[in-house]
């Protein structure tokens, strides 16, 4: 006869703690979602600014989310709802910044990968700087507040911020306050770059790359240098879009290149007229494997963006006037708008990655058999380098013209 099994029930403050862990992990889950969400919201939203731009078009997303953060950790009134409003950020400041610490410390720890994002903010030297500001600053974002002095010297205040950056990025990214951009009348200097190296998980063979053409319209096409492998991608048909997408993961598998290839040689206008209905984090659950012969053309991009005009059509005024408010910064006799926010983004796509020699073990390409699916990549495409567990998006374009590059 089996024994009877008796249930102590829980004493009710052991119920109580489970219950809050509960709640607060519920909570936590709802933020980073929403936070997810809010990312692609901008995401879309600024590449919208940018499509008004003629010709090849790149820009950091992610980076420009952060320098915007930056600057709302010490806004407050006006300034602050406006930065909220346009990052589409939830309610739970605490945890937001939590979610952004848990993103940067992840980016920065990507294995066989290198990701230099950098965001600073520069003050004049007549400013007190809160403390507060550069406990919170330092422990989310691993910068901090710096002062510089704008009156003595603009063009050495230029060289000091130029340095900094270009130490963060392996000497790539080397000017992103432009000589004669500063004066002694600067207010706060917003400053952000990304560097991105890495290798694909699965290189393309050099003796595969080949000239060929690449059509800017139906009625132009130019030569350019292009890459092709045969291999099994992640890819899915956007019928409705008339886009088929591709994903080219890099090594280490979190960050991967999407490609949005339109059907049709002009159809890249058609296609960003609709990118309100691109969804990264539903696009790639409904990739699926596909044995795929790939053309990708080389192109490097180095781009340096005045966000300022962009920022303002996305309705972002209060912090670039006489009124801005960043109390929370600086100390409540300072009244200081931003005069500058830059960023700059280094990108070289080659067979073997993003800005990346050859690996020391190259792998063995097949480039001669029939594939059964064909996404050649020769005519102007959308792309977006993504981190797939966050749906972050680190770099987003169009490449309307690769430009010459040597064999």
């Amino acid at each position: 006869m089996l024994a009877s099994l008796v249930v102590e029930p829980l004493p009710l403050h052991h119920l109580g703690i489970r219950m809050m862990e509960t709640n607060e992990e519920e909570t936590k889950e709802r933020t980073i979602r929403a936070l997810a969400e809010a990312h692609e919201n901008f995401s879309i939203h600024l590449y919208k600014v940018f499509e008004e731009r003629q010709g090849n078009v790149v820009f950091s997303p992610l980076v420009a989310e952060l320098v915007l953060v930056l600057a709302l950790m010490g806004a407050k009134g006006s300034t602050s709802r406006e930065i909220s409003t346009v990052l589409h950020l939830p309610q739970d400041s605490s945890l937001v910044l939590t979610s952004y610490q848990a993103l940067l410390n992840s980016l920065k720890s990507c294995d066989l990968m290198t990701i230099e994002i950098v965001n600073k903010l520069f003050v004049p030297t007549h400013v007190t700087i809160k403390q507060e500001f550069q406990t919170t600053a330092l422990n989310t974002f691993l910068t901090e507040a710096l002062l510089v002095d704008f009156s003595k010297d603009a063009e050495q205040a230029a060289r000091v911020i130029n340095s900094r950056i270009q130490k963060k990025t392996q000497e790539k990214i080397k000017e992103v306050v432009s000589k004669g951009s500063l004066s002694a009348d600067s207010g706060l200097v917003l400053v952000s770059a990304l560097y991105l190296q890495g290798t694909w998980l699965w290189p393309f063979t050099v003796n595969c790359t080949t000239k060929k053409p690449f059509n800017v319209s139906k009625t132009t096409s130019r030569t350019v240098t292009m890459m092709s492998q045969v291999e099994t991608f992640n890819y899915v048909d956007l019928k409705k879009l008339k886009t088929r997408v591709l994903r080219l993961p890099f090594n280490g598998k979190n960050i991967s290149m999407l490609i949005f290839l339109p059907y049709e040689i002009d159809g890249i206008a058609k296609l960003e007229k609709k990118i309100s209905q691109l969804n990264i984090s539903a696009i790639l659950k409904s990739m699926k494997n596909k044995e795929v012969e790939l053309w990708l053309p080389r192109f490097k991009f180095e781009e340096t963006i005045d966000l300022k005009d962009n920022l303002t059509k996305m309705g972002v005024t209060a912090m670039f006037s006489s009124t801005a408010d960043f109390s929370n910064l600086m100390d409540h006799n300072s009244s200081l708008p931003v005069s500058h926010i830059t960023q700059k983004v280094y990108l070289d796509v080659n067979e073997f990655g993003c800005d990346a020699s050859a690996p020391s073990t190259p792998m063995a390409k097949f480039c001669c058999w029939s594939p059964p699916k064909a996404f050649h990549a020769d005519h102007p495409f959308m792309f977006a380098f993504v981190d797939i567990p966050s749906s972050a998006v680190l770099y987003m374009g169009r490449l309307y013209d690769p430009g010459p590059s040597p064999l």
